[in-house]
């Protein structure tokens, strides 16, 4: 019962699937990943198909990231991955780690990293749970969380590296809609902990799709408060942020 409720944070209504699923696009991605997994292509060669087929857009129109020298923690809305770019998980069944959660599609979040890349501009790693399929999420950047767990944060800490950019969705989980859930307190403690001076705030596309336009917009910048105190105030007027921008941009 654990995995079906955690499967629904992979998945949109099938009708996405079915008025897509027979599209050339869907067949020449389903052609690109499968030969990823199977090992017959190579991660970058992979990366330039899926760039040059994939709509992605990135915005810092205030030159946010270009005024900043230093590793940051990087929060957005959590956006889903709709069926039109998820794998079914018999084509990649044992390849490139496992499905130990027996899921029947894997929501590889290539699209998503790739455009997190641009933006960033420097090394970073993607907080995630555990999705099978270790190999692929751990070459696309990412730091792998256990399912439930209780130690995420000491999880987080022990894997991180120094110098790398940390990227976290304070929601958990996506409501597919320009909407935002109630943001988690673990991206400001880790802040603190990790010693990041500066906190950036994006706004993502609410739906990432193989068939429209994918974006990411970096809103603001944040100093890190040096105490815990009003803690929650801050992660408040993070999330009101966040969620203004969200509904301008994708209303």
């Amino acid at each position: 019962m654990i995995e079906q409720i955690h499967m629904k944070e992979f998945m949109v209504p099938n009708k996405i699937e079915n008025s897509k699923e027979g599209s050339h696009e869907r067949a020449e991605y389903l052609r690109i990943m499968e030969e990823y997994f199977h090992g017959s292509k190579k991660f970058d060669d992979m990366v330039e198909e899926i760039e040059k087929m994939v709509k992605m857009s990135v915005s810092d129109e205030k030159n946010i990231m270009s005024n900043i020298n230093e590793p940051v923690i990087f929060i957005s809305n959590h956006p889903k991955l709709d069926l039109s770019l998820s794998i079914p998980a018999e084509k990649i069944q044992n390849v490139k780690g496992v499905n130990a959660f027996d899921f029947d599609r894997f929501n590889y979040p290539l699209i998503r990293q790739l455009m997190l890349r641009k933006l960033l501009k420097r090394p970073f790693v993607t907080v995630s749970l555990d999705n099978g399929w270790r190999e692929a999420m751990d070459e696309c950047w990412h730091i792998i969380i256990t399912r439930g767990s209780m130690n995420r944060f000491d999880e987080i800490m022990r894997q991180y590296t120094p110098g790398n950019s940390l990227v976290i969705f304070p929601e958990g989980r996506s409501t597919g809609e320009a909407d935002v859930f109630p943001f988690k307190s673990g991206f400001f403690h880790l802040a603190q902990a990790l010693n990041f001076n500066k906190i950036v705030l994006g706004v993502s596309s609410p739906v990432f799709s193989l068939h429209e336009n994918n974006s990411i917009d970096i809103i603001d910048s944040l100093d890190v408060p040096s105490s815990c105190e009003n803690y929650r105030e801050f992660i408040s007027n993070v999330q009101e942020k966040i969620y203004t921008e969200l509904i301008k941009i994708h209303k």
